[in-house]
């Protein structure tokens, strides 16, 4: 489990690299598709963890660390937390 969110603090690092101002290119499904599985090569698949969609120029990009205390339940564990939401931008050259 500790795995898991050393990984989730690992995207947040990430994250917050990547929200910097950017000359921005249109954001697209496939932009965002591409996000979301960089993400969870990092956090796993686990559903409702990371979900991106595309508005207007930028990536809505949420993180909600919820889902993943299911993987935990036995252990007696509880997290609660709001989903993070942030705007993220293509820098042109796929980062």
């Amino acid at each position: 489990m500790t795995d898991r969110f050393s990984a989730a603090a690992r995207v947040l690092i990430l994250v917050s690299v990547c929200t910097a101002p950017a000359f921005a290119a249109p954001a697209t499904l496939e932009g965002a598709a591409q996000i979301s599985q960089a993400l969870q090569a990092d956090v796993g698949a686990t559903p409702g963890v990371i979900a991106v969609a595309p508005k207007g120029d930028a990536y809505e990009l949420v993180i909600d660390l919820v889902p993943l205390t299911a993987l935990a339940t036995d252990t007696g564990a509880t997290l609660t937390t709001t989903p993070m939401v942030m705007m993220v931008t293509d820098n042109g050259d796929g980062t």
